[in-house]
């Protein structure tokens, strides 16, 4: 397993560097994304970057925070943009120029409850990601397809029961979900984590099965008391610019146990990181994973 422990992306160097492989040079890129009838598509996302880039964008409240429980979206989808390229209702395209597939979201109805969760790819390598909003819009879809698709993990996204955003809830009740679905799955052992609260939710999960668990993917760290638990590594992914969950938070989780915790800050991002750099997020992710 590669260790990064504290790292920090940052500077148009490094990054170009990490996702020259993903992304692939400006020759073999895809030309800027049109509609189906040809015209020119605008970016809902103010920033956008020199390479291309795996991204969602939504076709309205494009100034909400997907992340933070605002206005649901329709026609989520994922797809490849370059610099200064706005879009709306693109047609998703891989990074060879191909349409990428709409993973479906699929139901599980334990005792009652409506637990949605969606699968993709089937590697060697599981990680459960737990959401505390609607899978269509959580900002984790990018990331997901990208270590399904490019890396050949088995990623599961987990989302919050009965479609309410931000759950309701408590963490003990979404834990108790996870493993139904873990469960449900045949996930004998897997890595699980989550973006934010669904991370808190993750690290009560290990903290009860730490059997089934091979470690901890924690995107934005919550400030909750939960203790780590024994043994299990633990990787922390944050942005630089955060301020609602600063880095701080991650670095302070670490003291309790540095010898098996990493961080990786990404430098200039905000706590929507995977979805500004949904690359760098998940190549961070399938660098700490893997085993060579």
């Amino acid at each position: 397993m590669r260790h990064l422990a504290n790292t920090t992306l940052g500077g148009v160097a490094r990054l170009s560097e990490l996702t020259e492989g993903a992304a692939g040079s400006a020759a073999s890129r895809p030309a800027p994304v049109s509609d189906q009838s040809g015209a020119p598509l605008t970016l809902p996302f103010g920033a956008c970057s020199s390479r291309s880039r795996l991204a969602e964008t939504h076709d309205d409240a494009h100034e909400s925070d997907p992340l933070l429980g605002g206005p649901q979206r329709s026609n989520v989808v994922e797809f490849r943009f370059s610099n200064s390229v706005p879009v709306t209702n693109p047609v998703p395209v891989d990074q060879s120029g191909g349409a990428v597939p709409v993973t479906q979201q699929q139901i599980l109805e334990p005792d009652g409850r409506a637990i949605p969760y969606v699968e993709e790819g089937s590697g060697p390598i599981a990680l459960v990601l737990i959401s505390n909003l609607v899978l269509g819009s959580d900002g984790l879809g990018a990331v997901s397809h990208y270590l399904a698709d490019e890396a050949d993990f088995h990623v599961v996204r987990i989302g919050p029961r009965d479609g309410s955003a931000p759950s309701e809830a408590s963490a003990q009740e979404r834990a108790d979900d996870s493993l139904a679905v873990i469960d449900h799955l045949g996930l004998a052992h897997t890595w699980i984590g989550g973006y934010a609260t669904g991370g808190t939710v993750a690290r009560v999960f290990a903290a009860q099965h730490a059997e089934r668990v091979n470690g901890l993917v924690l995107l934005r760290v919550e400030q909750k008391q939960v203790e780590l638990p024994p043994v299990i590594p633990v990787l922390i992914v944050q942005g630089a610019e955060d301020v609602l969950t600063p880095p701080t938070n991650g670095d302070e989780l670490r003291t309790a146990a540095p010898e098996r915790t990493s961080v990786t800050t990404i430098d200039g991002a905000d706590h929507l990181f995977p979805m500004s750099h949904p690359i760098e997020t998940a190549m961070v992710i399938e660098e700490y994973l893997d085993w060579d």
